[in-house]
């Protein structure tokens, strides 16, 4: 109509734990801004100077528990500041404030653009993370407000589960988050972790005995599942390692749920470095919330 000015689309950005791939991102123009890995003398840019496959054979080699930082005030700035200058509103969506002080730096740049920025906390991480990055995206493209846009990705955060494993516990113990001598006992008794991270952040669901145990846990989630299939969005698996369990589970969900939209990827060097190799999650999303 003429004399209408249209206003300026509604650009999402989101940081590189989302395990969001090149297609998702380029689809919906989505911007990214990277973490930075530590791992003994060496800085790496996560996704620029290595990649996930990457990082898992170097952690694996490394004496010391690699670790991860936050994006810097200068990266938030430099993929902020363009959109901004352009008129653009943008809405963030983060890492879990639970696992990373990302959120923070983007307060920072956020107070020193003064643009129009919205900032969510996605309280998740990897595919968890993603999924609400493309339902942000997916509305931007399509011309949504940024209140639209927020409205939608808390009704996603409200049908949001995410499960985890944890087979070995080494990065457990380098970590300090489990004691030497506590870690020895679990790691002679063969024990595994199951876990969830929600708003509250990681918890654990139950510690069993062997991969045995660990499968059922799986099992008894999916028979939940079952209950709610009318109800699922999708079901995506982040690994940082396709072993033989990890496998058999995510084979086992698509035998169950063919219908359902999955996808499956390596996972970020952020739960990489808690959780150890070979750790599995699994994110759920439901249209309405559900407790499992």
């Amino acid at each position: 109509m003429k004399g209408v000015l249209s206003m300026p689309q509604v650009k999402i950005v989101t940081d590189s734990t989302a395990d969001l791939s090149l297609e998702e991102i380029r689809d919906l123009d989505i911007k990214e801004v990277p973490l930075t890995i530590n791992i003994a003398s060496e800085s790496y840019v996560d996704g620029i100077d290595i990649t996930k496959q990457e990082f898992l054979k170097k952690m694996a080699k490394s004496p010391v528990l690699p670790k991860t930082a936050q994006p810097s005030l200068g990266r938030f700035i430099d993929v902020l500041d363009p959109l901004v200058q352009a008129g653009h509103p943008i809405v963030l969506i983060l890492i879990s404030d639970r696992l990373s002080g990302t959120i923070q730096a983007a307060e920072q740049a956020k107070a020193m653009l003064k643009g129009n920025i919205t900032i969510i906390n996605s309280h998740s991480i990897s595919r968890g993370l993603a999924r609400q990055v493309l339902c942000a995206g997916q509305l931007a493209k399509d011309g949504a407000s940024v209140d639209e846009i927020v409205k939608a990705v808390k009704e996603v955060q409200a049908g949001l589960h995410l499960r985890l494993d944890v087979l070995e516990l080494k990065n457990l113990i380098k970590g300090g988050r489990i004691g030497q001598v506590q870690g020895f006992a679990a790691n002679l008794l063969n024990i595994k972790l199951f876990l969830s991270l929600d708003e509250n952040g990681i918890n654990i669901v139950s510690k069993v005995r062997g991969t045995k145990k660990l499968q059922k846990e799986f099992e008894n989630l999916m028979d939940k599942l079952d209950d709610i299939r009318d109800d699922l969005v999708c079901i995506d698996f982040s690994h940082a390692g396709l072993n033989d369990f990890n496998k058999s589970i995510i084979e086992e969900a698509h035998r169950r749920f063919p219908s359902v939209p999955s996808v499956t990827c390596y996972t970020s060097p952020v739960v990489a470095t808690h959780t150890g190799p070979d750790a599995l999650a699994i994110t759920i999303v439901t249209k309405h919330p559900h407790k499992l």
